[in-house]
């Protein structure tokens, strides 16, 4: 009798449909785009240019954004705020 139980449980359990996945990868999925319109930095950071922007990042709340410059490619600081742009990917990216 426990062995048909055990089988009758497995056998509901192997039919049991998956979760349907969260649009766009979920909060751990890149922020997609079709201009750099459809991008905003996120509030918390990170600065670090060429870096993705998930939709976890957008959900964060902080109440100062460390990103008040950034570093270009040869390391000098712009006092400048951080921007956003749409890859060629067509993924929101800190510029």
């Amino acid at each position: 009798m426990r062995v048909v139980l055990g089988v009758a449980v497995m056998v509901v359990m192997a039919c049991t449909p998956d979760a349907p996945a969260a649009p766009n990868g979920g909060l751990k999925g890149p922020v997609s785009c079709t201009s750099d319109a459809d991008c905003r930095p996120p509030p918390c950071g990170p600065c670090a240019s060429g870096t993705v922007i998930t939709q976890e990042m957008q959900t964060q709340e902080c109440v100062t954004n460390e990103c008040t410059g950034r570093y270009d490619d040869a390391g000098v600081f712009h006092d400048t705020p951080l921007a956003v742009m749409c890859s060629p990917s067509h993924v929101c990216t800190i510029r």
